[in-house]
């Protein structure tokens, strides 16, 4: 469904920009899934929340969201039943998401192609 709404809002618009951005969802419990303690925009603060990342193209009228992904937090990542509960696939991982907003959308792609190359070494780096 977001694909067709997209599709027709794409056509009505002169693409001028991409926006790559996060939005959280502040939460009371533990079992929505990605819920976790950490920075939440919407608060201001560190809280529980859910986090997702999207992308839209957007000019001086309109924003079309393109694709939303939810941040899976680190603590989610070997929780097989928390996961499964929540109904996060197997495929879906944490990933790092410290990378600068100015980075231009052709990089932005070629580290997502290598992403988890990447998050394996810097864990390693860290450790």
């Amino acid at each position: 469904m977001l694909r067709a709404i997209a599709t027709k809002l794409i056509a009505a618009i002169t693409l001028q920009v991409w926006v790559i951005d996060d939005v959280s969802f502040p939460k009371d419990g533990k079992m929505s899934a990605g819920v976790a303690r950490q920075w939440c925009g919407a608060l201001g603060k560190r809280a529980n929340c859910q986090v997702a990342v999207s992308l839209h193209t957007a000019c001086d009228a309109a924003s079309v969201p393109i694709s939303w992904r939810l941040f899976v937090p680190k603590e989610w990542e070997q929780d097989t039943g928390r996961r499964c509960r929540a109904g996060i696939p197997d495929e879906v991982r944490h990933c790092l998401t410290n990378l600068p907003s100015d980075t231009p959308l052709r990089r932005v792609v070629r580290l997502a192609k290598m992403r988890q190359r990447i998050e394996h070494d810097y864990q390693k780096m860290k450790q």
